[in-house]
């Protein structure tokens, strides 16, 4: 997934079980960006991209109780992010 903070106040990208949500703050140079998953069965999730350097080590998403899988990350705006999931190291 490539995600781009850019522009838009509040946009939503669902692709199949992955969802990202970008919001935009006129008072801060962020934006809060959601990353999230549906995977049941999945235990270990991070989001390994490009604002983590590709990191092998990453935070995993945590897992909500609708075994949906969630991080919130602040990234700074106008810069353009590349994003790919590791579900259980595969």
């Amino acid at each position: 997934f490539n995600v781009q903070t850019s522009n838009l106040n509040l946009t939503k990208i669902k692709i199949n079980n992955y969802r990202i949500k970008k919001q935009f703050f006129q008072s801060k140079p962020i934006c809060k960006v959601t990353f999230s998953i549906k995977a049941e069965e999945a235990e270990n999730v991070p989001a390994l991209g490009s604002f983590y350097n590709w990191s092998e080590t990453a935070t995993p998403l945590k897992k909500l109780k609708n075994e949906t899988l969630k991080e919130i990350l602040d990234l700074e705006r106008e810069i353009f992010y590349e994003l790919r999931y590791l579900i259980d190291e595969k």
